[in-house]
């Protein structure tokens, strides 16, 4: 009956860019205002709502208690008839149901508090236990219980079954045995998926799924990891071991630098000899990372001073971010753009600033070179923008060769669908 757009679902809590809503009728606005009662939603803040009403290009911001979702224009309108004349004619009530009545805050409210129970269920679920093969982000090893996935599951003259169990693991192919078959094949890394059925515990699958149905929950979903590929399980287990390599290094240099003695030796006068002079200090190109990523500050930030990587709080930033811990590899960088400050490593701590690019007073391209070349970005050759307009026009002062799969997104939908296919994989960045 609802509406089924493509990312956009009406029902309780669903509030996202895309939905149409409208105004509470104790909020209508007075009769000077001239745009539209009802519009999209452009963007989700903690308290206000920004959205575009009909025949609109500028975007109003209202408070989430004044607003409620639009049912009328998520409602697929023949199903509607034909469910009002069933009503009318029985002789009961309309068949809408009751949150279409809930403000946007309430909406909110009913989405963390399924989120809070989603987790607490998923929490209840144990995945498999066997003797080293333990199911989790990461872990592709021999033992793991994999699946083709659908879109590359064979055609009906072959003959083994669609899963199995891994016997190796190679840097592009997994070679693994069919269920009830004898013999291996090898099938390309993207081509596969962990087999999330074989490796739960079904008692404590079924207690979280009773759990949920006896208080009236939805029931728990699989974790996000048990529909990456076996590529993907590799790659973020690459970055896990690269980031504890980094951590390991930076503890080393502090433990070193704290037991180095404080009294340096007294230099020996030798004689003077003519020497030619020293070749300039060049920074070594295994030192410089193999590829950048770009993502943007937020508007939506945390009240107290944070790290980079922790600091943003807004629902943009974070899906560039996650397009971005998809994409990264061994060897990439990943960096935030801030109006204020620049060009920022994840785990340098900022104080809460408001300030967007192109104000007065934003970082300047001049600036952003100076900090390139201290950082050792300046020549990298890879470099990913993931952001809007104004900060991909920034970073193009650095690196003019930029890769910016959001140009030509169109709006927010549309930019954070193309986040969200890079995320998947769906789509490819140009070479």
């Amino acid at each position: 009956m609802w509406d089924r757009v493509p990312g956009i679902i009406a029902g309780p809590g669903v509030v996202k860019t895309g939905v149409h809503v409208e105004y509470l009728p104790q909020h209508q606005p007075g009769p000077r205002t001239r745009h539209a009662r009802g519009g999209v939603i452009v963007s989700v803040g903690p308290k206000c709502v920004r959205w575009t009403p009909y025949g609109s290009d500028q975007a109003v911001r209202t408070p989430l208690a004044h607003m409620r979702v639009d049912a009328a224009s998520h409602i697929n309108n023949r199903v509607a008839v034909r469910a009002e004349l069933a009503a009318r004619a029985a002789g009961n009530p309309l068949p809408y149901p009751e949150w279409t009545e809930w403000s946007l805050a309430r909406h909110l409210e009913h989405a963390a508090a399924e989120a809070a129970n989603q987790a607490a269920d998923a929490a209840r679920i144990t995945w498999d236990g066997q003797e080293d093969v333990t199911a989790g982000p990461g872990v592709i090893q021999p033992g793991v219980h994999v699946a083709l996935l659908p879109a590359h599951r064979p055609g009906p003259r072959v003959r083994h079954a669609d899963s199995g169990v891994i016997i190796s693991v190679g840097t592009k192919c997994v070679r693994w045995r069919p269920y009830g078959s004898d013999r291996d094949v090898r099938t390309p890394l993207d081509h596969m998926t962990i087999n999330a059925v074989a490796h739960i515990n079904q008692d404590s699958m079924v207690r979280a799924y009773s759990a949920a149905l006896a208080a009236g929950r939805s029931l728990p979903r699989y974790p996000e990891w048990t529909r990456w590929t076996l590529a993907a399980h590799l790659e973020h287990a690459a970055a896990r071991a690269a980031a504890r390599r980094a951590r390991l290094i930076r503890l080393a240099v502090k433990v070193a630098a704290r037991h180095t003695p404080a009294a340096r030796p007294v230099a020996v006068q030798l004689p003077r000899l003519a020497l030619p002079a020293p070749a300039p200090a060049v920074v070594p190109v295994t030192v410089r990372p193999a590829r950048v990523i770009v993502v943007p500050c937020g508007a939506a930030k945390l009240d107290r001073p944070a790290s980079a990587g922790e600091l943003y709080t807004g629902s943009f930033h974070k899906a560039c971010r996650r397009a971005a811990d998809a994409l990264a590899r061994p060897g990439t960088t990943v960096l935030v753009l801030s109006a204020l400050h620049g060009l920022v490593p994840l785990d340098r701590v900022l104080e809460p600033y408001e300030l967007r690019m192109g104000q007065p007073g934003s970082v300047t391209g001049d600036e952003l070179r100076a900090q390139a070349r201290e950082l050792g970005v300046d020549r990298t050759a890879e470099v990913t923008v993931l952001a809007g307009s104004a900060y991909t026009a920034a970073a193009r002062h650095v690196w003019p060769h930029a890769a910016a799969p959001l140009e030509g997104a169109g709006g927010m939908g549309y930019q954070l669908q193309r986040l969200k296919a890079l995320r998947e994989g769906r789509y490819a960045l140009a070479a």
